[in-house]
């Protein structure tokens, strides 16, 4: 069985040095939208905040899919958004 890896680039970064295997890129795919829900509910990354990558390798550090993540909120002012208002 093929073995992905699932790297964090930005906001924090962190590199998946073990990996998990699994049967195939779909698998793959729904494993990484899985952390994706993951990291944002458990607040580890914030997309309003900085802008931040879910790359997905395979075994010879191939990017097979990669999800990119970043938000907006409109009608707030930089500065208002600084301080919470």
């Amino acid at each position: 069985m093929p073995r992905f890896y699932f790297h964090l680039e930005n906001h924090p970064s962190w590199s998946d040095r073990e990996g998990i295997e699994l049967p195939n890129v779909e698998a793959a795919k729904a494993h990484a939208l899985k952390l994706a829900g993951e990291l944002i509910r458990d607040s580890t990354v914030d997309a309003f905040e900085a802008p931040w990558r879910l790359q997905v390798t395979d075994e010879s550090e191939n990017e097979v899919l990669c999800l990119a993540m970043s938000a907006s909120q409109r009608g707030r002012s930089p500065a208002a958004r600084d301080t919470g208002e």
